[in-house]
């Protein structure tokens, strides 16, 4: 028996088709993280979130509904990482020459806690 080039053909194309699917991101409606990010570093950079400003998933995100964007806590963060994003571009014009920009993280300003407690220079337990 004769092997057909064109099932051979169509199975390859197939099996093409299958990987680029699967090989697609899972996640919907990523507006500023990376939408190739992987499921590990998506995972870790939410907890990071968490932990920076001890609050759980459900601060910024419907549960089992990550994709909505009906709570403004979630708009506020990416508008929080575009601004960790600037300031690690050009920290350079806001710190001394020995600030390692890459550093500048949530937590710099939120010290783990989902408010910012303004700064007041008669406060000694200001962070």
């Amino acid at each position: 028996m004769k092997p057909n080039k064109y099932l051979f053909k169509l199975s390859i194309f197939f099996i093409a088709i299958g990987t680029v699917l699967l090989s697609q991101p899972e996640f919907k409606n990523l507006q500023v993280l990376n939408k190739n990010i992987s499921k590990d570093d998506l995972k870790a950079t939410m907890n990071n979130f968490a932990d920076y400003l001890d609050v759980k998933c459900s601060f910024c995100h419907i549960l089992d509904e990550y994709h909505k964007d009906d709570k403004e806590h979630k708009q506020v963060a990416r508008k929080m990482i575009q601004l960790t994003r600037m300031v690690r571009k050009d920290g350079k014009k806001y710190f001394s020459k020995d600030y390692k920009t890459e550093e500048f993280t949530c937590f710099t300003c939120h010290n783990g806690s989902a408010e910012i407690k303004p700064y007041n220079p008669d406060d000694e337990d200001w962070p």
